[in-house]
């Protein structure tokens, strides 16, 4: 009786020895592992199961036994009858770990085969390693400009479209009011009498003003020319006034209706003096500053 207590507590150590080497019986993979768990690690997991079953629970279990049997037959005291249950007890340790052994070997040639794509690979190669999930890195799309919108024009460019756009308002009957800066890219109080470019200006500004033209006769009085506060090169912001002026109050308010209907992100009467300052179509004004879409200086 107490060799087999003996025997039950060395079980237990073995036991005991053995489950913290098989701590990672279940491949790191899911929420807290490394990557989404993949087929590859389902064949990982009976890889792992087997082995431990096999080599770190049979092979303890089988040396309990051989201890037990050979204890048996040690303390035997010549009796035929214990010798013979001695043997009777490692014979059948010995044959149990051989069938173990065998069907780890058919298991494991299987499970390998199947994990490799049918590719055959012998039971004793090193079973292959499931492969990370590939990392896709996101990719980042930059947002395109809003609608209508473009990049800003060299002054080189915009002055090589100056007479481009003035032909075009022309065509639609939308005079500018007066000619381009000389040199191009100076200032407007910086020439006599003033001037206006309109080279600079996006290319959605000009069916945008065709649209106010055709609500409400409209003339241009300021572009893209430098000097002001709030204009400039690739500016989608213009001055617009009725055509012809002088004009009544009434036409003041309506060309503000028809520059409404094109959706502007920002509009205002100005005058002389009062840049800036919002104003009404009852206060005199000298033109209506308009920004169509962004970005608008303020």
């Amino acid at each position: 009786m107490k060799i087999v207590l003996v025997c039950i507590a060395i079980f237990f150590i073995g036991i005991s020895i053995a489950l913290p080497a098989s701590a990672q019986i279940v491949p790191a993979c899911g929420e807290n592992g490394v990557g989404p768990c993949t087929i590859c690690d389902f064949w990982q997991l009976g890889n792992n199961i087997i082995n431990f079953l096999l080599w770190e629970l049979a092979l303890p279990v089988l040396t309990v036994v051989l201890l037990w049997g050979g204890t048996v037959w040690a303390t035997s005291g010549g009796s035929p009858g214990q010798i013979t249950r001695g043997k009777q007890i490692m014979t059948t340790g010995l044959v149990g770990i051989l069938i173990a052994v065998s069907a780890w070997l058919v298991v494991d040639t299987i499970i390998k085969t199947l994990a490799a794509d049918g590719e055959f690979k012998a039971a004793w190669n090193e079973f292959p390693t499931c492969e990370p999930p590939i990392k896709t890195e996101p990719v980042v799309v930059t947002p395109a400009p809003p609608s209508g919108t473009t990049t800003a024009p060299q002054i080189a460019d915009a002055e090589a479209r100056e007479s481009v756009i003035r032909a075009q308002l022309q065509a639609a009957g939308i005079p500018v009011n007066k000619n381009p800066c000389n040199p191009y890219n100076s200032r407007y109080q910086d020439n006599p009498g003033g001037c206006t470019n309109v080279g600079g200006l996006p290319d959605n500004i000009v069916p945008k003003l065709i649209q106010v033209q055709a609500g409400w006769p409209i003339r241009i009085s300021g572009g893209s020319e430098e000097g002001h506060q709030t204009h400039g090169n690739g500016m989608a912001i213009v001055d617009i006034t009725p055509n012809p002026v002088p004009a009544s109050t009434q036409r003041w308010c309506d060309i503000y209706e028809a520059v409404r209907q094109t959706g502007p992100s920002f509009w205002q009467y100005e005058r002389a003096g009062t840049a800036g300052t919002r104003i009404t179509c009852f206060d005199n004004p000298d033109h209506l500053h308009v920004c169509f879409n962004e970005p608008c200086r303020r």
